[in-house]
């Protein structure tokens, strides 16, 4: 492992010098975003108003049509679990798609206890990376599906005369909506096509939506911060994301709780601003910036920041201030104090020995 080890780092730094003057401290970026209302702006975007999952979903495979044999309700009713393969009959936006228990209940049981579940929006971004662009979809997209998508946006770019060369797509982003097939692949209704929800145009959908997000990306860098749009986050639920302003005043450092269970003391402490305070350094501080001290007359230090047994984990980010969680695993059934020094002390706490 070490030779292995030596080989790929020796080749990652003859890659870097290779570079020479070309590698530089300057990328042009770009950004484009959109959310998409899957179910009212349907018509117009060119899908199903409702979407539905597909037997295969859940007895389909990628090799064949797969049928659960004999399943008949009391072994006389078909309830739709026996047919596997796609509906010859093509009727309605699904097409081919086979609904869950449709022989039986048409696409009642869809309508009444499945569709509401399903996501209803869709966020997509197109990011710019020096030459290249990246799709970000909320979905699993198939081989065939991804290049489409990548030949348009990329054909978009360069057509509104941005220096791109390269387009890549990126799944499983804002989100996720299952499977994103393309027609073709829809119309065999294998597990991919069965669990693409809204409808053959799929696909398509998300090309011309990534093309259009292509052609508006910015020429330069993006917008600072501060400059940032409003967003419209829906994860299962739509939400009002306002952009966020960076906080003008630190507040002084604080110890918020203070406790323990059994040997192990914990803290939560507010410490600045979230970027003055790494989870972990890798390097000993020059100076303590949180300390456990002995709640006597000595203040004897017992831990601190540095110190292995000493956990500093980063909990949230809030306000650009960094609220963190302390765990000191060497209490015995004395009393402590946590300290930020030079800051302020936090009250006694009395810690039991297991």
């Amino acid at each position: 492992m070490t030779v292995i080890g030596k080989s790929v780092g020796d080749g990652a730094v003859a890659l870097f010098d290779s570079l020479g003057t070309a590698l530089s401290d300057r990328l042009e970026l770009g950004r484009a975003f959109a959310t998409l209302s899957l179910r009212d702006s349907a018509r117009a975007l060119g899908i199903c108003a409702e979407p539905a999952l597909g037997l295969s979903t859940l007895v389909g495979a990628d090799d064949a049509h797969t049928r659960i044999q004999g399943w008949l309700l009391f072994g006389l009713f078909d309830v739709g679990l026996k047919q596997g393969s796609p509906n010859p009959d093509v009727p309605g936006c699904q097409a081919q798609k086979r609904q869950l228990f449709d022989a039986a209940f048409a696409g009642l049981p869809n309508h009444l206890f499945i569709s509401g579940n399903l996501p209803s929006y869709a966020q997509v971004t197109v990011l710019r990376l020096g030459n290249r662009v990246i799709g970000a979809v909320p979905g699993e997209v198939t081989t065939t599906a991804g290049r489409r998508m990548r030949e348009q946006m990329l054909a978009s770019a360069r057509k509104a005369g941005l220096p791109v060369t390269e387009a890549l797509i990126l799944g499983h982003a804002n989100g996720y909506l299952e499977y994103i097939t393309t027609a073709e692949e829809y119309t065999a209704q294998y597990y991919e096509g069965g669990s693409t929800i809204y409808g053959p145009g799929e696909a398509a959908m998300f090309g011309r939506a990534l093309a259009r997000l292509a052609a508006s990306l910015s020429a330069g860098d993006s917008l600072p911060a501060t400059a940032a749009p409003p967003l419209d986050l829906v994860v299962g639920h739509q939400r009002r994301v306002l952009p966020h302003k960076s906080s003008s005043r630190v507040p002084a450092p604080r110890v918020e709780r203070v406790w323990c269970t059994g040997d192990t003391l914990y803290a939560w402490l507010q410490l600045g601003g979230a970027a003055e305070w790494p989870v972990a350094t890798g390097e000993v501080a020059a100076q303590p910036r949180v300390e456990v001290v002995v709640d006597d007359a000595t203040r004897t230090v017992v831990s601190w920041d540095d110190d292995p047994a000493l956990e500093l984990r980063l909990r949230s980010r809030r306000g650009g201030l960094g609220w963190w969680e302390l765990r000191w695993s060497g209490a015995s059934g004395r009393a402590y104090r946590v300290r930020i020094p030079g800051v302020t002390d936090s009250n006694p706490v009395k810690c039991s020995t297991p």
